[in-house]
């Protein structure tokens, strides 16, 4: 960022939004439940390499999302989540991401 501060964002796809069981990302969404999710391991790193923001592109629409990296530590926002496979995760809802939306192409006339 032009004051210093580094920021980690990934490459994700929209349908990657964490749903928290519900049927649709609208619904996810409207209850406040939708969630960006990054694996342990990586927030780890990012924090012990210094990385004050961590957030997300998304591929379709080239929306941007950022947060705090603190956010991610905060028991009072995020959730750590045990998947089958064997990875830990870190979910954090979307209204803890500030938004900066994408350049849409232009229509073919």
């Amino acid at each position: 960022m032009p004051n210093g501060s580094k920021v980690y964002l990934a490459n994700r796809k929209l349908g990657e939004i964490f749903r928290s069981g519900k049927p649709s990302i609208a619904e996810a969404i409207r209850d406040g439940v939708a969630c960006w999710a990054y694996d342990e391991e990586i927030v780890l790193n990012m924090r012990a390499a210094g990385v004050s923001y961590m957030g997300v592109i998304v591929k379709e629409t080239g929306d941007r999302f950022l947060t705090p990296i603190a956010n991610l530590f905060d028991p009072e926002k995020m959730k750590i989540k045990h998947f089958d496979r064997g990875s830990l995760q870190r979910h954090l809802p979307l209204q803890y991401f500030s938004r900066r939306p994408g350049k849409l192409p232009r229509r073919k006339r």
